[in-house]
């Protein structure tokens, strides 16, 4: 084989891999830092893809994103969808808000019918230590690290792990999973059909723990007092490691029985208001 015929096929070959195998053309990378003073708020409302906060020592918020689409996508509308999506940041006084935008993405097929297909968004923030988080989220993989505030988790089927929590920490999960380690401060937990497992340090703050067909399973230390109140459903189970004072069963005119719970554990300390429906509450000792 000649040596120009040896260079063309070379070239043919390398254009055939550009055709068919863009490279990184389906997928694009943003970055952003941004000023916000300890105590200041962020928002995110994320959607499938993966979510990592964690704090550092700086009065500014580090903000990278990595938009990707499923390998099995057709190349051409995977790369107009991955251009066309992109992260939203807003500075409102001493707080950003963060939103997954794909407002833009093009739909695909003809006149009958229609469909889109949305990228997934990667996000790696940096946000200082003591801030009050708001975070809305549908089928993400969630970490969330260090952090002191008001933090506020709502997800859609995602997966949740959080460790060093401090100061008021609400969880709301629809059918998803969730594990809280090293927490300090108050608890208010609402799962349908999902499940949580708590690990609380210390609970010095009125809780809750509201499950419906799903299972919460809260760690406290062996000398941890609480005032538990609320009623279980005729199909919620409430099981404790903790000897409970005095939780009473009543039934009511319907004929379906429910426990109205007025106990204490370490004879009393925090509020912890408990309810179940069809569903699973433990409380161990750590």
């Amino acid at each position: 084989m000649s040596g120009a015929h040896s260079n063309r096929l070379a070239l043919l070959l390398t254009a055939f891999c550009l055709t068919v195998a863009p490279g990184f053309a389906q997928s694009k990378e943003f970055n952003e830092t941004v000023p916000l003073q300890p105590g200041g708020t962020v928002s995110l409302k994320a959607y499938k893809g993966t979510v990592h906060i964690s704090a550092w020592d700086r009065p500014e918020i580090s903000i990278f994103a990595r938009i990707t689409m499923d390998a099995d996508e057709d190349p051409a509308y995977a790369e107009r969808v991955v251009q066309a999506t992109r992260v939203e940041v807003r500075r409102r006084g001493n707080g950003v808000a963060i939103r997954s935008d794909y407002d833009d993405v093009p739909s695909r097929g003809g006149w009958f019918y229609q469909s889109r297909s949305l990228a997934y968004i990667h996000y790696e923030i940096h946000t200082p230590r003591q801030v009050d988080l708001r975070l809305e989220d549908y089928k993400s993989e969630i970490e969330v690290y260090e952090l002191e505030g008001s933090l506020e988790i709502e997800t859609y089927r995602g997966t949740l792990f959080a460790s060093g929590l401090s100061g008021s920490v609400k969880l709301e999960t629809y059918k998803g999973k969730a594990e809280l380690q090293a927490l300090r401060g108050s608890l208010d937990i609402e799962t349908y059909k999902g499940d949580v497992v708590a690990e609380a340090l210390q609970i010095d703050g009125s809780s809750r723990l509201d499950t419906y067909k799903g299972q919460i399973q809260l760690a406290v230390p062996a000398n941890q007092g609480l005032t538990l109140v609320g009623e279980m459903g005729r199909r919620g189970s409430l099981t404790s490691d903790f000897e409970m004072v005095n939780p009473q069963v009543e039934e009511d005119s319907s004929r379906r029985r429910s426990r109205q719970l007025d106990s204490q554990i370490n004879q009393g300390g925090p509020r912890l208001e408990i309810s179940s429906h069809k569903g699973e509450i433990r409380i161990k000792r750590l």
